[in-house]
């Protein structure tokens, strides 16, 4: 790429600014465009982020809850702390501008049972739906907010996920999480018994689907606009009281572009 190209043998050129500004607002959004271009990419602005002989030195003062930090350097750097709460960075005068990325992690306060339904970018809804006995239309539980949900050992649960996009969006993922003590039935193996087949259809086949001992997720290279539903099963195979995490969709290169379902506590009972 020209980018890449001036990056390494004439970065003073008169329109590599131009050049580079161009190619990051490109990307904004759902990157640009595939794996490959995305790749392309990354690799050209890496080359605008490495050092060279004209790279002014920055002296930039990282302000840690419990002391402060002084760094001297050349092109980029990272560091990283275990502090909760807000970290100061002040630029040396003298210092060249720099351009900070802050990447921040935590455990939540509260159970995944107890999380609430959030909406930034995908909405995301599930509801169960619970069999019986032989002939028997399922009992459904749509979860709209957190919940206790019963189940007895041996039970059938048909999970549904309904995922409303207001755009076209590119590599989407959607996790589906399990509660353990449940058992996913993967209708695409060989020895899948009956019950593994949904009464539901799946409104577009996804790009990849992934049956985990824990989750079940699908993938999609591209995702028109619109609502889609999505269904598969789990058994109730373990007596106990779980955790089900909130449904998840989400941009796997863009993670302010999600949405999830609420939680819920998964109780598994014996038979009496």
């Amino acid at each position: 790429m020209i980018v890449e190209a001036l990056a390494r043998i004439d970065a003073k050129a008169p329109r590599y600014e131009a050049l580079v500004d161009a190619l990051v607002r490109l990307g904004r959004g759902d990157g640009w465009g595939s794996t490959q271009a995305n790749a392309a990419a990354l690799g050209a602005l890496a080359e605008v982020l490495t050092p060279n002989a004209d790279t002014p030195e920055a002296n930039v003062e990282v302000r840690w809850p419990e002391g402060s930090q002084n760094l001297k350097f050349r092109g980029a750097i990272e560091v990283s702390g275990t502090s909760a709460g807000a970290v100061p960075v002040v630029l040396a005068a003298g210092s060249p501008a720099l351009v900070a990325r802050a990447e921040t992690r935590f455990v939540p306060a509260r159970s995944g049972s107890e999380e609430p339904s959030v909406r930034q970018g995908f909405l995301v809804e599930r509801e169960l739906q619970l069999f019986g006995a032989s002939g028997e239309p399922p009992r459904r539980i749509a979860l709209e907010v957190p919940q206790e949900v019963r189940y007895t050992v041996g039970q059938v649960v048909e999970d549904h996920v309904r995922l409303v996009s207001s755009g076209t969006r590119h590599f989407v993922a959607l996790v589906v999480p399990l509660a353990a003590g449940m058992e996913p039935l993967n209708p695409q193996l060989a020895t899948a018994p009956p019950e593994a087949k949904t009464k539901g259809k799946l409104t577009l086949d996804p790009t990849y689907a992934d049956y985990r001992d824990d989750y079940v997720a699908f993938y999609y290279n591209e995702l028109p606009a619109g609502t889609y539903d999505f269904y598969f099963r789990t058994r109730a195979t373990t007596a106990g009281s779980y955790t089900q995490p909130p449904a998840r969709a989400e941009l796997m290169y863009d993670e302010s572009v999600w949405g999830q379902s609420p939680g819920a506590k998964v109780v598994v009972e014996r038979e009496p």
